[in-house]
């Protein structure tokens, strides 16, 4: 096999000199024959057939071509192979441009096929099959065959394992018939009478083989029948037959019906609804119908079949067969001619004009994008016509009562069809480059009476393709089309640059310079950079640019140990101009985000001292100080971090907006006037909404991860809470939505389940108990709030408290305070939060002994905000949350809504202050919140307060550490990352060369903790010079050699970063992803950590250092 390639730049040269690599795969592919659609051709063989890939590499000429030649290996008599052979041009960044392409290999000169017959026949009654000899192109020729005849019987067996015997079937397959036949062109068929009952396999080979073609079939006769012979099915196949592939509105389409058995057929034309019905009367196990096609047929409809035979007596247990087919009609007139005319090759910086021809007065728009952007993710251009004329599906379930007339009889309903086509993997043609996006698009247009519109952009600095893409409307009729228009200037220049850079990273930066005319000149480069870079080297260098060549020119850039966004520009003097490039990169840390605060209260006449130094790099360093009278003041650490939590779930999404429904109310007393406009709360918050309703299933429940298909029972109450206190705010919330998550809520309180419950006692001892499950208790209060009243559930777990925590009995109190039952409400709630302290939970309801308190504090304030035992509870909670370094997400939500409330009933306090830095004056309190926020970096503040009462303050601070050092640490679980090539084998000294492919292996485990660890998320950092280029190794051929890869539960993919979110176990899991090394140069590597994301005490963070790319 020889495979050529011809790489060519989007702007018009040959891509010359670039390294390239070919993997040849293979697979065996089943044999059709279109116009022997009924027969089998499909070969079983005996054994496993290993397929190895086949890597070539090398660099392409200086027209940009390359060819390699193969050997497909020695496979003979297993029928198609289908091939596909994977092109990569690394462009003139290193980065890869691939193609697919696919092919077939015939292994054999003649295959032959059996066609499909009944799938239940009787007992002693002469069968014929069909058998045909076609060549590899489909063409019926003449050759011997073996035929077999082969019966399966099923032996059960008793079995010895681990001490205790249990049943197995065993299969038996026995020959009771072979023969030789000559088949003629045309076909012939084989006779065989079955004696017995059973499973039987017609088999059909060349002689000589042990690779077979083989069609099964079930005998059954009431006298005939063993114990052996099979296990019954009783649903059968309506083979449904059109006359044309599409139809027109107005004719008529000629339907053909083929039954198992003779019988009556109930035919139904169906789609969103029963649009048609008939009976029909089989006769010779066939019938026939016309169906008139009209306008409401379009674009599809679905003509179904349900044969239903009688019963009689020693008749084959088979009484009811189905068959649908989709039946597709179009309409011409629907469809709109657009064309498009534009220059077909332009310079970057000028005007241009499109115009578009389509109907008259019709309605159009025209975008024009880089086809570049277009290709990372095989954007096809829009097909309005397409779409509202597309195949739909299926919408009719269908129902009968054969179960329960019958119920010895299964029957499972049939399939709603529909296609779903996948796009072949590893399939990225074009690595997006670091330039200027070009998407420009017209708005709506409206052409004049002869149908033509027109429209006028700019191309900015670009060089490229471009696809002008037009869609045309009017009335029920849609049209589309596209057109490629090349921007390429004289001299194009490609500067080659890492997405990202980190403090240390020594980049080696090369720079193509592409000659588009037939012109010879010479040339000067010269490079500047601004930001968080410094050059090294040369700063200019001449060459000679050759007519449609492209010349190559190199400059070494090395990253400040600082972080921020630098620009580097490109300037060529040639051909008598000036040409520029400016690209943008981000110099972004190699080591996580590091967070300092502290909080505390200061008493009037009192002063402290507050030490803000550090070693952090000055460009990320930021420090804010906060001086307040509320002690809300003192959790302004939590409400930020929730706001920025990077994870989605629906835990996740609602402790994120659940506190910004009343952020507006209390900004102020967290001294940040201005957050509420830099994190919009009000759009947070409805976004958050939005996503949630989205994430509903079928029974109302809430999925844990959007577009997921498992209910979270704990997160859809969660949710519900937040929904309606959002409803009630004003914000948009679905009612039938939250009516049927609120329905939802009732049927799961239904169910009295329990929940072991772990807690430190009163003794300070490690208990559990069972308990009811916290869903149950806070679904009931939630239904409560929403009007609804479980009283069935409630008095339940009155007269059965022994199955309440603390926090569940303040909850069932409430609910009862909510209902109006006063006296309930005082019997139930205890007396003091006391007695128990419940430890963090990973899973279910992510319990915890501060997420229940502010659970149970913010339901007291609900219904009884001036019960003595709001004041003892919110001590004991702030105190709880002073001693706390860390929070998750619940614990900040609860918390926070719970103590801003009271922050909101708090007295007024007539305390002032000063707050000076090496004895100058930086702020002054007098009442009003103090925030500052400049001049006090790495400095020693002193705070003094005068008058009577008291004030809060809250410092934090935030940075990367100068040296970008961190402290490994493996903490109840351990994380490590591993360098392997293609192959599986160990890569040591992290030293690379340019284009190679890196497995990443990243392996967690818990460690010295018997549980498991639910809710781990795991973070890789990247080096600057690799990227990632596919993730889920599974689609990547090369690497067969996986055998361990764990499927996370979640994946996250950025350009610098890789998160898998996953449960860890104390046996070792697997994780592994593709990454290729891109740029050339010295790049810092980061390190990789996993932490429980609802409890910051289990985590590991390890590795580091550096890598080399040459």
């Amino acid at each position: 096999l020889t495979n050529n390639i011809t790489a060519t730049n989007l702007y018009g040269p040959p891509a010359a000199n670039r390294n390239y690599e070919m993997t040849l795969t293979l697979n065996r592919k089943n044999f059709n024959v279109k116009k022997f659609n009924t027969y089998n051709f499909n070969i079983e063989v005996n054994e496993e057939i290993p397929f190895e890939s086949v890597v070539r590499e090398g660099t392409t000429d200086g027209e940009g071509k390359a060819e390699e030649t193969f050997s497909l290996g020695d496979y003979s008599g297993i029928g198609l192979l289908q091939g596909h052979m994977f092109s990569t041009v690394f462009d003139e960044s290193g980065r890869p441009v691939n193609r697919l392409q696919n092919f077939t290999v015939a292994t054999q000169d003649v295959f032959f096929g059996l066609k499909y017959t009944e799938s239940w026949v009787d007992t002693r009654s002469q069968l014929q099959f069909p058998v045909i000899a076609v060549d590899k192109k489909g063409n019926s020729i003449g050759a011997t065959a073996t035929i077999q005849v082969v019966r399966n019987t099923w032996e059960t067996v008793i079995r010895r394992s681990g001490g205790s015997y249990y049943y197995d079937s065993e299969k038996r397959s026995i020959i009771v018939s072979e023969k030789n036949i000559s088949v003629p062109v045309g076909g012939t068929a084989f006779t065989y009478t079955p004696v017995n009952s059973g499973s039987y396999e017609i088999r059909v080979k060349s002689a000589g083989s042990d690779n077979y073609v083989c069609n099964r079939f079930w005998a059954y006769g009431w006298n005939d029948t063993q114990t052996n012979s099979f296990e019954v099915s009783n649903e059968g196949e309506v083979e449904i037959t059109l006359n044309k592939e599409k139809y027109a509105v107005g004719e008529d389409a000629e339907v053909l019906f083929s039954t198992p058995f003779e019988g009556k057929i109930l035919v139904t034309v169906e789609r969103d609804k029963v649009m048609n019905f008939y009976y029909l009367n089989t006769q010779n196990k066939a019938a026939s119908l016309k169906i008139p096609v009209t306008d409401e047929d379009l674009p599809n409809v679905y003509v179904t079949a349900t044969a239903i035979r009688e019963l009689k007596e020693n008749s084959i247990p088979l009484v009811v067969a189905r068959g649908f087919v989709p039946l597709m009609v179009e309409k011409s007139s629907n469809k709109i001619p657009v064309t498009i005319t534009a220059s077909e090759s332009v310079r970057s910086k000028t005007k241009q004009t499109i115009t578009v021809k389509s109907a008259p007065y019709s309605e159009i728009t025209i975008a024009v994008v880089d086809e570049g952007i277009l290709q990372l993710k095989n954007f096809l251009t829009p097909d309005p016509y397409g779409y509202f004329y597309g195949k739909r599906a299926l919408e009719v379930s269908d129902y009968d009562l054969y179960p329960y007339i019958f119920p010895e009889l299964s029957n499972s309903k049939s399939s709603t069809g529909g296609d779903m086509a996948e796009m072949s993997k590893r399939l990225n043609p074009v690595t997006a480059k670091r330039v200027t996006l070009m998407a420009k698009w017209s708005g709506i247009l409206k052409t004049d009476a002869n149908g033509i519109a027109k429209y006028t952009f700019d191309i900015p600095q670009f060089n490229g393709s471009l696809r002008i893409m037009a869609v045309s409307y009017k009335d029920k009729s849609f049209g589309s089309s596209e057109k490629i228009m090349k921007v390429a200037d004289p001299v194009v220049i490609t500067t080659s640059l890492p997405r990202f850079a980190s403090p240390g990273d020594t980049l080696t930066v090369p720079v193509t310079l592409a000659n588009t005319t037939k012109t010879n000149s010479s040339a000067i480069a010269t490079i500047s950079v601004t930001g968080p870079l410094q050059l090294v080297g040369m700063t200019k260098i001449s060459s000679t640019l050759k007519p449609n060549a492209e010349q190559q020119v190199i400059f070494k850039i090395v990253a400040k140990k600082e972080i921020g966004v630098a620009s580097v520009t490109v300037s060529v003097s040639g051909l008598n101009e000036t040409f520029t490039d400016k690209t943008e990169i981000g110099v972004r840390p190699s080591s996580p985000l590091q967070k300092k605060t502290d909080a505390g209260v200061i008493k009037g006449g009192e002063s402290i001292s507050i030490n803000l130094n550090s070693d952090f790099i000055t460009s990320s360093a930021n420090a804010k100080l906060i001086i307040s009278k509320s002690p809300l003041v003192q959790f302004s650490k939590n409400l930020s971090y929730l706001i920025q939590y990077p994870y989605g779930c629906v835990e996740q999404t609602t402790s994120t907006a659940f506190p910004q429904i009343y952020f507006s109310d209390i900004t102020k007393a967290l001294g940040e006037t201005k957050l509420a406009t830099r994190y919009n709360p009000n759009y947070n918050v409805q976004q958050a909404i939005n996503k949630l309703l989205s994430m509903q299933l079928y029974d109302g429940a809430l999925s844990y991860w959007l577009g997921g298909d498992y209910e979270s029972w704990w997160g859809s109450v969660y949710a519900a809470h937040f929904l309606f206190e959002a409803r009630k705010a004003g914000y948009d919330v679905d009612k039938n939505v939250l009516d049927r998550l609120m329905g939802y809520i009732q049927a799961k309180n239904k169910s009295y389940e329990t929940e072991t419950y772990w807690y430190y006692s009163s003794t300070n001892n490690l208990e559990y108990r069972l308990i009811a499950s916290e869903e149950i208790i806070y679904g009931m209060y939630v239904l409560a709030l929403y009007g609804k009243y479980d009283y069935t559930t409630m008095n339940y777990y009155k007269a059965n408290s022994s199955l309440l925590s603390v926090s569940e009995k303040y909850l069932l109190a409430t609910t009862y305070a909510l209902a109006g039952n006063n006296i309930s409400y005082l019997s139930i709630l205890p007396k003091v939060y006391a007695g128990e302290w419940a430890i963090n939970s990973f899973d279910g309801s992510y319990y915890s002994g501060i997420r229940d308190e502010a659970l149970a504090l913010n339901a007291l304030i609900e219904v009884e905000p001036d019960n003595a035992q709001v004041g003892i509870m919110a001590k004991h909670l702030s105190q709880e949350l002073k001693n706390r370094d860390w929070l998750n997400t619940q614990e900040a939500a609860f918390s926070f809504l719970a103590l801003g409330k009271i922050a909101r009933r708090s007295t007024l306090s007539n305390a002032t202050a000063n707050v000076t830095v090496n004895g100058i004056s930086v702020g002054n309190f007098s009442g009003e919140d103090l925030v500052i926020k400049t001049g006090i970096v790495n400095q020693n503040v002193k705070v003094n307060v005068s008058g009577t009462g008291s004030l809060y303050y809250f410092w934090e601070m935030e940075g990367i550490s100068k040296s970008g050092t961190f402290k490994p640490e493996d903490k109840y679980m351990q994380v490590r990352k591993t360098f392997l090539d293609r192959n599986g084998k160990p890569i040591y000294g992290n030293t690379f060369s340019q284009n190679d492919l890196v497995v990443v292996k990243i392996t967690v485990q818990s460690v010295d903790y018997k549980n498991n660890i639910e809710n781990v998320a795991i973070t890789d950092l990247l080096p600057a010079g690799f990227e990632i280029e596919n993730p889920r190794v599974g689609a990547v051929p090369e690497l067969s050699w996986i055998k361990d890869n764990t499927t996370p539960d979640y994946l996250d993919i950025r350009d610098d970063r890789i998160n898998f979110f996953t449960t860890v176990y104390h046996e070792p899991k697997n994780f592994y992803y593709v990454v290729r090394a891109v740029s050339k140069g010295k790049f810092v590597l980061g390190p990789v950590s996993a932490d429980a994301m609802y409890n910051a005490d289990y985590h590991s963070i390890n590795g580091g250092g550096f890598v080399t790319v040459k």
